[in-house]
């Protein structure tokens, strides 16, 4: 039982004060029915309202201008993605140029003997296998 059903026994003095004779719930569908009049009754399911709402565009004038609004709405969202996701333009000035150009293999190797402060002579001694 729930906390309201034994507050209610609680305040009756430990006795459930509803009762129903054993016969009540047997008769109990038939007799709402007769009371219902009989154009309200209905035996199949309600039919649901469609409520979607249908715009033709080709049905009045102004249909040529939604037309319009709609192809130039296309044409705006394609140029903002092509803008965003297409690469930046080629044109470049001299500064970029020196920073954009080609590295060789070479030009690595050079910067990685300078960078680890090793010349040709530490090179040729490390791979010929003598100690300085």
């Amino acid at each position: 039982m729930s906390n309201k059903d034994l507050n209610i026994i609680k305040a009756n003095g430990d006795r459930y004060p509803f009762k129903v004779s054993d016969e009540y719930f047997d008769g109990l569908t038939a007799r709402i029915m007769n009371q219902i009049p009989e154009d309200e009754i209905s035996v199949e399911a309600p039919q649901k309202e469609n409520t979607a709402k249908v715009i033709d565009i080709n049905a009045n004038k102004s249909s040529k201008w939604i037309k319009i609004v709609s192809i130039a709405a296309c044409v705006a969202l394609v140029a903002v993605i092509s803008f965003k996701f297409l690469p930046k333009s080629s044109i470049t000035s001299d500064a970029e140029k020196e920073y954009t150009a080609e590295y060789t293999d070479e030009d690595y190797f050079e910067d990685l003997m300078n960078y680890s402060m090793v010349d040709h002579g530490d090179v040729y001694c490390y791979l010929s296998g003598e100690g300085y």
